[in-house]
C-alpha cells in the first residue's frame, strides 16, 4: 500500500460477469488481503459505476469500478539492540547470518524484533532508505524461519549495484533444507510459476497465471525418511524453495504451512495401490489400528522395493451420458471413475490408460484445434507433434495464423456461424480423432467452444480441454509400439 491515499480504476470483462465484486477484487488485487477488501467495500470505498455497492454485488461486464485505497500510516521503526551474527563487514555493506525466528522487515504483527530493528542499532543512520524507511538496507530477504546469509547495504550506491547482480543472476544463491522422502534422482530442476493462492492469501501456490520460478536441486544424500538437498535459486519468489519442493513431494521437514494432503480414509485410490504393490493396505491398516505393529507383520518403515512396471490411475468422465453439461474441467471433482494402465514402461503404461478411458487413437488421423489467447504460443509445440505423428490439423483464424506463423501446416475452417465446411462439419462427418479446446473462463453455454465440446463429445469424438492432458497423450502415441502391447497380470503381482 502507498503512503498516501489512491484511486485504482477497473473495468470489468465478459470473463468476470456475475462474479461478487469482493471475489474479483480479491483476485484482481493480489497485493490485498481479502479481510483488507472487505473493510475498504464497508467503507464505501468502493464505487461500482458511481454508486456504492456491498460484498455481495455481482459484476457485470462494462462495469467501472472505483476504488480508494486509504492512507497508509507507516509505524515508527525503533533501533533495538538485538546481537547479530555479523559474517562480513565494511563501509558499503554487512552480511548477516539471519536466525530461524527473526522477521527481515517490519510488517504487520512484527514491528519490533526484526533484522531491520537489530540494524539499524548497529549501522545508526548508515543504511540505504531505497527501499523506504520499513525497509533500509534491504535488498532481498528470506522467510522468518529460514536460517541464512543476506547482505545488506550501507548506502543507495551499494544498495543499487546489489540489486543490479540480483537481476541478473551475477549473484548465486544456494541453500540447504532436509526434506521428507529420499529421491531417486541426483538432481533436477522444478519451473513452475507461483502466485498468491486463491484459496488462503497467506499462502504461495504454483499458478500458471504467476510469475516464473526456477528451483535447481542436487542430493546431497538420501536418508530412511528424508534427503538433504542443496536448492539453487534461478529466480527469488516469495516460499519458492518451501512451494517447490513440496509440489514433487518432498515438503521441508518442520515446515507447518506447505504439507503434502493428509487424507484419512480409504479411498478409490488404495484398491489400486494395493492391486500395483501386492501389499494389502486396507487388512494392515486395520491391524495397525487394533494395535499390531507393521515390523510384526513383516514390513519395514520408509518406502517399499521400487517396483518394475508403472501404474498409471486415470479419471473417466460420462460426459456423453449427461446432456447439457460442458465437458470443460475446472478444480471441481467431475470424474465418475478411473482406469488403470500398468506396463514396464511408463509410456506404455500412459497409453493403456488413455484407451481405459476411452480414448483410442490414432483413427483418422485428423484433429481440431482451437484455444484461448493466452494458450497460443503453449499449444504450437504440442500441435508440432502431432503434425509429426502425421495428424492433419484444423483449426479457426486465430489459432491457426499463430500455427502457420510457427512453421505447422494447418487446414483453417470456419467458426459454427460462418458458412460450410466449418467446425460442426468436421465433428458431424465422422472424421476427427481428437478436439483440443481449451474454453476461457466465464464462457456461457450458447458460446461457440460449448456447442463444439457438446457435439464432440455426443458424436464420439475425444475432447481435451487441458494442454496437460494433450501433452501426455502426444507423449504416449510418440513412444509406445500400438501393435506390440505387453500384457501385465495384476493378480499374479506378489509383494516384493
Amino acid at each position: 500500500m502507498s503512503d498516501s491515499p489512491e484511486t485504482l480504476i477497473l473495468n470489468v470483462d465478459e470473463a468476470a460477469d456475475g462474479v461478487r465484486i469482493d471475489k474479483f477484487l480479491s483476485d484482481t488485487l493480489t497485493e490485498y488481503s481479502r479481510s483488507f477488501i472487505q473493510k475498504i467495500i464497508k467503507d464505501e470505498l468502493v464505487l461500482a459505476n458511481d454508486k456504492h455497492v456491498k460484498s455481495n454485488y455481482k459484476v457485470a461486464a462494462g462495469d467501472v469500478l472505483n476504488i480508494t485505497v486509504p492512507e497508509c500510516k507507516t509505524p515508527e521503526i525503533e533501533p533495538e539492540n538485538i546481537p547479530l551474527d555479523i559474517i562480513y563487514e565494511d563501509d558499503d555493506i554487512i552480511v548477516v547470518n539471519k536466525p530461524k525466528g527473526m522477521v527481515v522487515h517490519p510488517a504487520a504483527g512484527h514491528y519490533s524484533g526484526t533484522l531491520v530493528n537489530a540494524l539499524m542499532y548497529h549501522c545508526k543512520d548508515n543504511l540505504s532508505g531505497i527501499n523506504g524507511v520499513s525497509r533500509p538496507g534491504i535488498v532481498h530477504r528470506i522467510d522468518m524461519n529460514t536460517t541464512g546469509v543476506l547482505v545488506t547495504c550501507k548506502n543507495d550506491f551499494a544498495h543499487s549495484r546489489i540489486a543490479a547482480q540480483l537481476a541478473v543472476h551475477d549473484i548465486t544463491r544456494k541453500y540447504n533444507a532436509i526434506v521428507w522422502n529420499p529421491f531417486s534422482v541426483e538432481s533436477g530442476t522444478v519451473d513452475a510459476p507461483l502466485a498468491r493462492s486463491r484459496k488462503d492469501r497467506k499462502k504461495v501456490a504454483i499458478d500458471q497465471s504467476g510469475r516464473r520460478a526456477v528451483t535447481h536441486y542436487r542430493v546431497l544424500e538420501n536418508f530412511k525418511q528424508f534427503a538433504h538437498v542443496e536448492c539453487q535459486l534461478e529466480t527469488g519468489r516469495t516460499h519458492q524453495i518451501r512451494v517447490h519442493m513440496s509440489s514433487i513431494g518432498h515438503p521441508l521437514l518442520g515446515d507447518d504451512v506447505y504439507v503434502i494432503e493428509v487424507n484419512p480414509r480409504s479411498s478409490r485410490t488404495v484398491p489400486y495401490i494395493s492391486k500395483v504393490t501386492g501389499i494389502p493396505i486396507v487388512p494392515l491398516a486395520t491391524k495397525v489400528i487394533l494395535g499390531y505393529k507393521l515390523k510384526d507383520m513383516g514390513y519395514e518403515p520408509g518406502l517399499q522395493p521400487e517396483a518394475k512396471h508403472y501404474a498409471i490411475k486415470m479419471p473417466v468422465f460420462s460426459f456423453e451420458k449427461i446432456r447439457g453439461a460442458d465437458i470443460s474441467l475446472g478444480p471441481e471433482m467431475k470424474s465418475t471413475g478411473e482406469c488403470l494402465g500398468i506396463a514396464e514402461t511408463f509410456n506404455e503404461a500412459l497409453y493403456k490408460a488413455f484407451i481405459g478411458a476411452g480414448i483410442r487413437l490414432p483413427k483418422h488421423k485428423n484433429m481440431i484445434i482451437t484455444v484461448k489467447d493466452e494458450d497460443k504460443q503453449d499449444i504450437i509445440p504440442i500441435a508440432r507433434r502431432f503434425e509429426a505423428l502425421g495428424y492433419r490439423i484444423y483449426a479457426t483464424l486465430g489459432t491457426a495464423k499463430v500455427l502457420k506463423e510457427n512453421g505447422i501446416k494447418v487446414i483453417r475452417t470456419n467458426k459454427l456461424e460462418q458458412p460450410a465446411p466449418n467446425l460442426m462439419d468436421l465433428i458431424l462427418g465422422h472424421k476427427i480423432d481428437v478436439v483440443i479446446d481449451t474454453p476461457p473462463q466465464g464462457v456461457e453455454h450458447q458460446k461457440d467452444g460449448f456447442v463444439i465440446r457438446r457435439n464432440a463429445i455426443e458424436t464420439g469424438v475425444n475432447v481435451l480441454t487441458s494442454l496437460d492432458t494433450a501433452e501426455a497423450l502426444a507423449t504416449s502415441l510418440e513412444n509406445t509400439d500400438l501393435n506390440n502391447l505387453s500384457l501385465i497380470d495384476i493378480a499374479t503381482i506378489a509383494r516384493r
